[in-house]
């Protein structure tokens, strides 16, 4: 198989994987249905830095940007960046001639700069998150 193949391929299962999520959220979002329990919390006792994430992009699908924001406030931004990816690997799969810039605006968020930023504020807003449950202020919910 070429590498521009592999490639296509590659972006057809990222675009359905990201297609998969928000799927799955919209689901949970007119069902009432909740996802799986978290495994961290389950054996730690202890909310991850990822708890709400799921909720949070529930609450996008009902229109709950302020609940989005207080299950989890990177919620927002997760759910725009599961429908760009699927926007970006669909137009990658269906249209060969415009792969050349779909890469190089791909390869700035491969970076690791952006992984360093990303981790960098799951981790921060987790301890904010934390701090605020311990001092019982309610801002944000789990």
């Amino acid at each position: 198989m070429s590498a521009d193949r592999r490639a296509a391929v590659h972006a057809a299962w990222v675009g359905a994987l990201a297609a998969g999520a928000l799927v799955v959220t919209f689901v949970f979002s007119r069902s009432g249905l909740q996802g799986l329990p978290c495994l961290f919390r389950t054996a730690f006792h202890l909310p991850c830095p990822g708890c709400g994430m799921t909720r949070s992009v529930t609450c996008i699908w009902q229109g709950d940007l302020n609940g989005s924001v207080r299950y989890h406030f990177l919620g927002p931004l997760v759910f725009a960046g599961l429908v760009v990816v699927v926007v970006w690997c669909t137009v990658y799969v269906v249209m060969p001639s415009g792969r050349p810039g779909l890469e190089r605006m791909a390869s700035v968020l491969r970076g690791r700069r952006v992984a360093w930023a990303a981790l960098a504020a799951l981790l921060i807003g987790w301890v904010v998150r934390l701090l605020d449950a311990a001092m019982g202020t309610g801002v944000f919910r789990w």
